[in-house]
């Protein structure tokens, strides 16, 4: 395709030094000239069309045929990463509605929850004082911010 391009462009150059010699000067000369030179662009870009319909397909026959492989401990890292934040996350909003509490969140193998834990015992507040906690109200948090059912939320006082 290349070879006949520039054969092409070699025919066309030496058809115009011949046209340039034999066409006499005048008015002529002009027209044959401009019709000539859109005949030379019309051959330069001859092959474009042929480029432009190719398929263009990448192909990575280097990389060999590896699949990809996942990672399943960093994913496991990821989850658990995730798990920790949204329990740091449920701690921190109930120590501000309702005190000082540790919470915790049991899931199973596939990262639902089981049961989620709120303690207001592990916090250092003595038998003799009294606890001024709303059990339901907590519960109603939990189950709003986790979208757990009531049954799921267990509250030691």
């Amino acid at each position: 395709m290349f070879s006949s391009w520039i054969m092409s462009i070699v025919i066309i150059a030496c058809v115009g030094v011949l046209l340039d010699i034999i066409i006499p000067e005048g008015e002529m000369e002009k027209y044959v000239k401009g019709i000539f030179s859109i005949l030379v662009i019309f051959v330069i870009i001859s092959p474009l069309p042929a480029i432009l319909k190719k398929d263009w397909k990448l192909e990575f026959e280097s990389l060999g045929s590896e699949t990809v492989k996942v990672d399943e401990n960093f994913i496991e890292d990821l989850k658990e990463d995730e798990y920790k934040n949204q329990e740091k996350n449920l701690s921190t909003l109930l120590n501000q509605k309702f005190g000082s509490c540790e919470v915790s969140v049991i899931r199973n193998n596939l990262g639902e929850i089981i049961f989620v834990i709120v303690d207001f015992k592990k916090t250092g507040i003595s038998e003799n004082h009294t606890n001024n906690i709303n059990v339901d109200s907590v519960k109603e948090e939990v189950k709003s911010l986790l979208g757990v059912s009531l049954e799921q939320v267990i509250i030691y006082e």
